[in-house]
């Protein structure tokens, strides 16, 4: 079955299941989905230095973003970003990371993909809300967080290493309580790396789902699932 039959199958199955409209009437998906409803705030400025690659940015002071369901998301001074979590190759249709009203999202996104003490899922759907929050255009924002489902890095669980015996402590990063007392559990056995994975881009991919996504304007979670269709 070619990529656009498969497409137009699993959006008509989704509009039988009655989540497909004109209008995006659940632009935040399902609480299971991990996805924010674009309400979230950035307490402070994103204060930066450019490298002298012109493309690395080191943070000189913490930068914090709340998401919706107000779970703290924190990348410390010193760290650095280079855009990497979202596909080079997307950049000349959908802007460079570190472009237009989508970059702070992009710092907060670029550094939890690196250091991955939350879920892939969490931290792509993070990304969205983070969009959102700043301004960024419903439409736009879910073909780059499609890009990043489907592009960008994916792994699972969380990498154990990172987050008890990494640079920082996790409450430095926005972690919980709960999340923090997860690591005496989680660390039995002793460490572990949560192997990271990027899928090759494909621009017949890309090309397919941004007509569905602009014609259709599918909800956060048929989004996801045809993100998951084309990868796996």
């Amino acid at each position: 079955m070619t990529i656009a039959r498969h497409l137009l199958k699993l959006i008509a199955v989704l509009a039988l299941a009655g989540l497909s409209s004109c209008a995006d009437t659940n632009p935040a998906g399902t609480p299971e989905s991990g996805f924010g409803a674009g309400k979230g705030r950035f307490p402070g400025d994103l204060i930066v230095k450019v490298l002298d690659d012109g493309r690395r940015m080191q943070l000189a002071a913490p930068f914090e973003y709340i998401d919706s369901r107000n779970k703290k998301w924190v990348v410390p001074p010193g760290e650095t970003v280079d855009g990497a979590s979202i596909p080079e190759a997307l950049w000349s249709t959908i802007g460079g990371p570190f472009s237009g009203r989508y970059r702070k999202a992009s710092v907060i996104h670029d550094f939890f993909c690196g250091y991955k003490v939350r879920p892939a899922k969490e931290v792509h759907g993070v990304f969205y809300d983070a969009m959102r929050t700043s301004g960024v255009g419903i439409t736009k924002a879910k073909l780059m967080l499609f890009a990043v489902l489907r592009f960008g890095p994916d792994w699972r669980g969380v990498d154990r290493t990172d987050l008890c015996n990494g640079t920082h402590r996790p409450q430095d990063l926005g972690l919980s309580e709960t999340e923090t007392n997860a690591c005496a559990v989680k660390t039995r056995g002793g460490p572990t790396r949560a192997p990271s994975r990027t899928a090759k881009f494909s621009a017949k991919d890309f090309e397919e789902a941004k007509k569905a996504i602009e014609a259709g304007n599918l909800s956060l979670d048929q989004i996801k699932s045809l993100a998951v269709a084309q990868r796996f």
